[in-house]
């Protein structure tokens, strides 16, 4: 969880981090993350400027079961 407190920059350099380094080891990588909607949008360009990707809706669908 991300609030409006946080410091985005790192909380965003921790989660791209993570996903980075899990070596495929599901436990120790974030699957999900939630963020206060005052500071959605930050936290998503900086994850973006990381090399992150926001999945469409559409594109969601494709990996439901």
């Amino acid at each position: 969880m991300v609030d409006e407190t946080g410091d985005l920059d790192d909380a965003a350099n921790m989660i791209a981090v993570a996903k980075k380094f899990d070596y495929a080891t599901s436990c120790l990588a974030d699957n999900a993350v939630v963020a206060h909607e005052s500071i959605y949008d930050d936290l998503v360009k900086r994850l973006q400027n990381l090399g992150a990707c926001l999945c469409r809706n559409e594109e969601k669908q494709d990996y439901k079961s």
